[in-house]
């Protein structure tokens, strides 16, 4: 099955250029920002094209409200024309953001996908029906039908994950250390980004919990993680730090869908959650969500103190993780790819 993800000029997220997949580490090169579409990129060996800007959506004035539009134009490279995509080389083509709505795929080629942020109009308008052309709308905030029988559909999807090789990098030997995830702490410390007074509330809750507590926080000082000059290969820096790490905490957040979770997880670290959280509520071992941080505390405490419990969420953790982070997302694809076909 391959794969080709699109996207334009202005999208911080994802790599900084038209890439093809070579392997796990060429991509950290252009990588800047948020990791997980990178372990989908990898799951998937999924090439890569930036593509000219073609809209100007509730993201993108985002994107130009934080004044990133001026970073994407000096630092993005390796910009493919549209009408040069090879689409007839791929089974499937995912785009961010409905971005080419009337775009004439070959025969045979399914097309589809995200929405970059779920409180876009676009967003809540694709659960409905895809725009356009698109075969399939995948929501990543889990809020469409879980399956289809038929194309065009939205189906819930979150960004598939490859924990095999993100614990064989950068999970191999585990610290008694406890990461909290930084929108936790800014969200308790009633700031919009890592700062000073979220630094303060990891050093209470390190008291608290009574074991070393990080967050690797400087690329979180900034909106969508993107700095100037972009930290490329960042991504790979977060990953070993959070690789070391136990234990995994992210409760309290104001929203989302909790991806940061599915970080840990692939990761191999215990994971306390948020029950309002759609991803934490995939993840998490059912004991190991709470409502708010002072639960969070207890819980630690106790899965701290009991090598049985850790085991139990563990294997929990990893189930749910290989079964819909990995499986169930692969299986939709090809799901597709056969309706597509027309020999399902």
């Amino acid at each position: 099955m391959k794969v080709a993800f699109i996207k334009q000029h202005w999208d911080v997220f994802g790599p900084w250029s038209s890439v093809p997949w070579q392997d796990w580490e060429t991509l950290f090169k252009f990588w800047p920002g948020k990791a997980s579409l990178w372990e989908a990129t990898c799951l998937l060996k999924a090439d890569w094209y930036v593509i000219p800007q073609q809209t100007s959506n509730w993201y993108i004035q985002e994107v130009i409200k934080y004044r990133l539009k001026l970073l994407t134009e000096k630092y993005v490279t390796n910009i493919t024309k549209t009408d040069e995509l090879p689409l007839h080389q791929y089974d499937i083509v995912i785009t961010l953001d409905p971005i080419l709505p009337h775009l004439v795929v070959p025969p045979g080629v399914v097309f589809a996908y995200f929405c970059n942020e779920n409180s876009d109009p676009n967003y809540i308008a694709s659960l409905r029906k895809p725009f356009g052309k698109y075969d399939l709308f995948l929501a990543h905030a889990l809020d469409a039908p879980n399956d289809f029988d038929h194309l065009p559909a939205a189906v819930s999807f979150p960004y598939p994950r490859h924990p095999k090789l993100v614990r064989k990098l950068f999970a191999k030997h585990k610290e008694e250390k406890v990461w909290v995830e930084w929108r936790t702490l800014t969200t308790l410390a009633r700031t919009e980004l890592y700062g000073p007074k979220a630094e303060g509330v990891l050093n209470d809750l390190q008291k608290k919990l009574k074991c070393k507590t990080v967050c690797y926080s400087r690329v979180n000082r900034s909106p969508y993680s993107i700095t100037d000059p972009p930290a490329f290969g960042d991504a790979k820096t977060y990953l070993q730090q959070l690789g070391t790490c136990k234990y995994y905490i992210a409760v309290g957040r104001k929203g989302g869908a909790g991806q940061g979770i599915v970080d840990a997880a692939s990761a191999g670290c215990l994971c306390i959650g948020d029950k309002t959280r759609p991803y934490h509520r995939i993840i998490c071992y059912p004991d190991m969500l709470c409502d708010s941080i002072e639960e969070a505390i207890q819980k630690f405490r106790k899965l701290h103190e009991d090598s049985r419990l850790q085991k139990k969420v563990r294997t929990w953790q990893d189930i749910k993780l290989f079964d819909e982070f990995v499986k169930r997302p692969l299986r939709l694809l090809k799901k597709a790819v056969r309706l597509k076909r027309g020999n399902a």
